[in-house]
């Protein structure tokens, strides 16, 4: 970066290339790449510079005006949106049409497949809604100015608590019970974290029949207006159950020890694939039902029939339930390192009535040990992506088929290129557009040797 050229507080008049992988718009001052949120492909705009790297040629830029929109640019569907004038920078794409979000997003699938020296794309697939998709709800508690008290999530680069209250993307129940949860709580005047029993987190699950399980996270036990504030909640129209876990350290750590109900079964009945799932709401369950049983299905039907099937990194056992009910699996095995979401996966399994065993495992230090072979392996680790005694049982196991669901397209790469140095063959990959008007996607890559 050429620090005598360009310095904090600038402005300039940029004509925007195109979107990074973040969502942010991408316009160059002489060798220097400016990346501005909010900006859309083919703006011409004024921005400020905000940060510079030291390291590299990158600048960080606020946008102050739209001079000229480019075709690509739309009025966001959400006021709270960023690139609309508000706060939240949740949906960062909003602002941008269909198209561009399908294309940014495939632009940096292939970037990353190509760099590695894997093959492009074979399909992208759209969602089938762009709003009201997201089954879970997860909400910041904070004291607020407008509002005494606010349930929202953390401004773009920044700690400061912003409310979100209609937020589109969200299914429309978990909608109405976070404002009906935020009037309760002023009214019982709950206090909020880092106060004495103070409210910290509140994760909200709507079912696919309309159900809702309620998540509270304080941290220290029982007070009156908690109560107070759980009864609230227990009276709303839908409500299944209401649970609650301690969380006592300074930390941004969500929960540090289990939930326990406390008003009902904080469980909901949520449609995968039209499989039944009971799912509480801190278990893990792709946020997008309908495109995550795409993704199931388009897996399962490459798989043959009476197939021994592991599922790793598991969750509840979302992807091998799907897959072992769909294709007739002889049996099922499943690890997954949280032992609440194998109790859940066990549960489901036998409610389908599916011959599965499932084993609470840090996969980053053991691998079960007594397991049938396998014919096919499923895999959808977290965005760290596959650990090391994962690979290295996957540079040698005799199984035919592997499913690799991905969060992150990068660590997808990397880890395909491992596999495919030791034997693996890269059939497919297709993109999915899990959470639409983000820039995640999500990927499926099949493998066969």
């Amino acid at each position: 970066m050429k620090k005598d050229r360009m310095k904090k507080g600038d402005v300039f008049t940029l004509k925007i290339a195109q979107l990074d992988a973040n969502g942010e718009g991408i316009a160059y001052v002489e060798e220097n790449a400016v990346h501005v949120l909010s900006a859309a492909e083919g703006d011409t705009v004024k921005a400020k510079i905000i940060a510079i790297s030291r390291h590299h040629s990158r600048a960080h830029a606020k946008l102050e005006e739209v001079i000229t929109p480019g075709e690509s640019r739309v009025r966001p569907d959400c006021y709270r949106a960023i690139s609309d004038g508000g706060k939240c920078g949740g949906c960062v794409l909003m602002h941008v049409n269909k198209k561009a979000q399908k294309e940014t997003k495939e632009r940096f699938v292939n970037l990353f497949l190509l760099s590695n020296g894997l093959p492009e794309l074979s399909d992208y697939f759209e969602a089938p809604n762009a709003l009201a998709y997201r089954n879970k709800g997860h909400f910041v508690v904070a004291h607020g100015r407008k509002e005494q008290i606010v349930l929202g999530a953390y401004a773009p680069r920044s700690h400061k608590v912003i409310s979100i209250r209609g937020c589109r993307v969200l299914r429309d129940g978990i909608r109405e019970l976070r404002d009906i949860i935020v009037d309760a709580a002023i009214t019982c005047d709950v206090p909020v974290y880092p106060e004495k029993a103070g409210l910290r987190y509140v994760t909200i699950r709507e079912g696919s029949d309309r159900t809702l399980a309620i998540d509270l996270v304080t941290n220290e036990g029982a007070s009156s207006a908690v109560n107070a504030l759980v009864r609230a909640i227990a009276a709303a129209p839908m409500v299944a159950g209401i649970s609650r876990s301690i969380n006592l350290s300074e930390g941004n750590s969500m929960r540090t020890e289990p939930s326990k109900d406390l008003v009902g079964k904080a469980i909901v009945t949520e449609l995968v694939a039209d499989i039944p799932l009971r799912v509480r709401p801190t278990d893990f369950l792709q946020l997008n039902s309908e495109v995550a049983s795409n993704i199931y299905r388009r897996a399962a039907a490459q798989v043959p029939e009476k197939t021994v099937i592991w599922d790793l990194y598991a969750g509840i056992g979302t992807f091998g339930l799907v897959v072992a009910k769909e294709r007739n699996a002889i049996s099922l095995y499943g690890a997954e390192q949280n032992e609440e979401s194998v109790l859940s996966a066990a549960e489901n399994a036998r409610r389908l009535g599916i011959n599965a065993a499932y084993l609470a495992v840090d996969l980053r230090k053991k691998m079960p040990a007594e397991w049938q072979k396998p014919d096919v392996i499923l895999l959808n680790p977290p965005r760290r992506g596959l650990d090391k005694l994962i690979l290295e049982m996957l540079f040698k196991t005799a199984a035919k088929q592997l499913f690799y669901m991905s969060c992150s397209p990068k660590t997808f790469a990397l880890d395909a290129k491992k596999l495919t140095a030791h034997g693996w063959t890269l059939q497919r990959t297709e993109a999915f557009d899990m959470l639409p008007q983000t820039s995640h996607v999500e990927i499926l890559g099949q493998f066969i040797r």
